[in-house]
């Protein structure tokens, strides 16, 4: 049975040394299976420098240590690390700068032929920077599992008309015919984009295939840890997360949280904490919904020798929390 369990403290706590103890005591009991400890790209090396680290001492290893069966990992170099012998991954990629060339190609093509179509940005679309803002807006909307389609202006089904249905009294027939000439630039723009990237990949359609990846592969004797990541995943990277809970023999999660939320309300929205309690909170509601995970008491890291810092930025950390609920916070030497 697949199991889930949460280390949780606040950032003053040493979150890692807890995973570590944990995967280095999962490590011994069995060796040859494959441990993915998942980062953020930003703190990928660190990390990585830091787990081998913390195993070569837990195991007592001397001299020279590497390890074969432990990966440290981002979201991106996992996808490259399963799939990486799918013809389709070896696609070339297509860089951000790349597709904002793409963008602007359409752009150009769309003024040529359809001059009425771009009226709502005539102004915008001269602007040096919009087909960069265009293709960022197109990344958004891959990450969150949108399709061209879902934005057809003719599709009842879509997001124009469920929007525009919810549109409804008086004062907004102009607001709704300005959102739906801006959904149909958009929409025409992100359908040729997709037309015209098909012997490429992006980096939404390698998080896609690693996808399908993960709903299909055997990970029964895989073991995965998700350290670092603050707030919320976007839509693709929950999904990947969702498939790994399910699938994997076991998952562990740090998350940044001042207590256990499971059966309490989340706190509010200007709380430091509300992005990670929510975030652990759908976690949990995952698990739960799916048969075969279990999820085991969390670890809750609540004692002053597992602080990783000193009492002077205990205190400072005392101040943010109490700041960011605009509350007065005490003065501090």
């Amino acid at each position: 049975m697949a199991t889930l369990q949460f280390v949780l403290g606040s950032a003053s706590f040493d979150h890692q040394q807890v995973m570590l103890d944990r995967l280095a005591a999962q490590y011994q009991q069995a060796p040859n299976d494959t441990y993915l400890y998942l980062v953020p790209n930003h703190v990928k090396f660190t990390t990585e420098v830091a787990v081998l680290k913390g195993l070569k001492k837990r195991l007592k290893q001397t001299g020279n240590y590497a390890q074969a069966n432990v990966a440290v990992l981002s979201f991106s170099r996992l996808g490259w690390f399963l799939c990486k012998d799918d013809p389709d991954y070896q696609k070339p990629r297509l860089s951000n700068v790349g597709m904002a060339m793409v963008v602007a190609k359409i752009i150009r093509e769309l003024k040529a032929e359809s001059p009425d179509l771009l009226k709502m940005f005539r102004g915008e679309s001269e602007r040096q920077g919009f087909a960069t803002a265009v293709t960022k807006q197109l990344v958004e909307l891959q990450n969150a599992n949108i399709q061209p389609a879902d934005l057809a202006p003719d599709q009842e089904t879509g997001i124009i008309k469920r929007a525009l249905a919810s549109q409804t009294g008086g004062g907004r027939a102009s607001q709704s015919t300005v959102f739906t000439d801006k959904m149909t630039v958009l929409y025409e723009i992100y359908r040729r984009f997709e037309a015209a990237v098909t012997t490429h990949v992006t980096a939404p359609d390698r998080s896609a295939m690693l996808l399908n990846h993960l709903e299909v592969a055997d990970l029964s004797t895989t073991h995965v840890y998700l350290d670092r990541f603050a707030g919320e995943f976007s839509a693709q990277e929950q999904l990947i997360v969702d498939a790994l809970i399910q699938r994997a023999a076991d998952t562990t999660v740090s998350l940044i949280l001042d207590r256990d939320y499971r059966g309490r309300e989340l706190p509010s929205q200007n709380n430091l904490y509300y992005r990670s309690a929510k975030q652990y909170q759908d976690l949990l509601n995952l698990a739960t919904q799916q048969v075969g995970v279990d999820v085991l008491d969390p670890i809750v890291l609540n004692q002053p020798n597992q602080r990783r810092v000193s009492d002077a930025l205990v205190g400072v950390e005392e101040w943010m929390e109490a700041d960011a609920r605009f509350a007065l916070p005490d003065r501090l030497p």
